[in-house]
């Protein structure tokens, strides 16, 4: 059996010339802890995530002192730093505490039309027996997803229900799933207003995923996709997606870490499969 893997990106430095970077994210109206942030240098496919008490730590050498870092979570505004902002060259290791402002969101206002909404088939159809593998990545951040396409551009699509084919799950895996706008074809902004997280069973193989209490609307084409948010499984134990050939324009990208560059996954696409309520704008 043939698997497709996300390629993997092995930073190998000599310690003499690394710095940690080590801090803590917090709420900056209630100063707590935020759990679960996406950490990374733009550009450079170096990130992670804080663990459930905020925490985290990043590995730099002195060419990342020009970069920028961006941090991100769903329900607070985004920041990004200069790192020769943060860090003091000649310490050996910097900590740093990063305080995000809670972001307040206006209830959408969606005028409906008609009272009877249409069911509609979205993303990829779930085939089975398949010989097509793709195999997620391991390190904190890392995603895989499929850009969804809208049958109409004047329709309200309301997400109800999330379905992936998967095989070979080894033991139970925490994740995240995300929902992204696009820009140029590529995963851009997330459009969620509360961070959805899965618990995908040990031996699942099609896992449907209810959506419909999220109220996750939308008009235009979009990208979701799961993310490794918790710990770093050993390669026995990373997900495992069913694939297909081709599909035109459902495209499958994936990155390697939080903040990292998304990347195209050629001839294979990912089985992704949503049923949406189609409303009249």
């Amino acid at each position: 059996m043939k698997y497709l893997f996300a390629l993997i990106i092995t930073l190998i430095t000599n310690n003499i010339y690394c710095q940690d970077l080590t801090g803590k994210v917090y709420n900056s109206e209630t100063e707590k802890p935020i759990s679960y942030v996406n950490i990374g240098i733009l550009g450079k496919n170096i990130g992670t995530v804080s663990d459930i008490n905020g925490n985290f730590g990043l590995i730099l050498i002195p060419n990342n002192s020009n970069d920028s870092l961006r941090i991100s979570c769903i329900g607070f505004q985004p920041k990004t730093y200069l790192i020769s902002d943060l860090v003091n060259s000649s310490a050996n290791k910097t900590s740093v505490d990063i305080y995000l402002k809670p972001i307040t969101y206006d209830i959408n206002e969606v005028i409906i039309k008609g009272l009877e909404p249409k069911l509609r088939t979205l993303g990829n159809p779930i085939r089975d027996n398949n010989n097509i593998r793709i195999q997620t990545d391991s390190l904190l951040g890392s995603e895989i997803g499929l850009t969804i396409r809208v049958p109409k551009r004047n329709k309200y699509y309301k997400l109800k229900n999330f379905k992936i084919n998967l095989t070979e799950i080894e033991s139970d895996t925490e994740v995240r799933l995300n929902v992204y706008n696009l820009v140029d074809t590529k995963p851009s902004e997330i459009i969620l207003q509360k961070p959805i997280f899965i618990t995908i069973p040990k031996g699942a193989d099609i896992l449907t995923l209810e959506l419909s209490e999220y109220d996750i609307i939308v008009d235009n084409d979009f990208f979701i996709s799961i993310e490794n948010f918790k710990g770093i499984p050993s390669e026995d134990k990373r997900l495992k997606f069913n694939g297909v050939y081709g599909l035109g324009n459902t495209e499958t990208y994936f990155r390697k870490v939080s903040q990292g560059d998304w990347e195209k996954i050629p001839l294979v696409s990912i089985q992704f499969e949503i049923l949406a309520f189609e409303y009249s704008k």
